[in-house]
């Protein structure tokens, strides 16, 4: 599900732990976008996730000891093809949810 929002999304800044992405208006006319939100902020290691419609923005914090920096970056840049981001997502997801800490 995460996967499709990557394409309208770009990253505003990056500090490990803190992630600010600014989505396109061509994100609000998905008629699943609330789904689509509500999921992405119940992956294992998100600490929290804000959404501000107004500015376009999503806000996550998450532990880098769970989520690598990487991850974000490779994710949300060209290193993975968007035919394979799908796969990528499910297979991260999984191993998080086996995550013990």
């Amino acid at each position: 599900m995460l996967a499709q929002l990557i394409p309208y999304v770009s990253i505003r800044d990056h500090r490990p732990g803190d992630l600010d992405l600014k989505f396109s208006l061509a994100v609000l006319k998905r008629s699943d976008l609330k789904e689509l939100l509500s999921l992405a902020g119940t992956l294992p290691g998100i600490r929290e996730f804000n959404v501000n419609l107004f500015s376009r923005t999503l806000s996550i914090a998450y532990d880098p000891g769970i989520i690598g920096y990487d991850f974000w970056e490779a994710v949300l840049s060209e290193e993975i093809p968007p035919e394979k981001r799908a796969f990528f997502l499910d297979d991260m997801r999984e191993r998080l949810s086996n995550f013990e800490a």
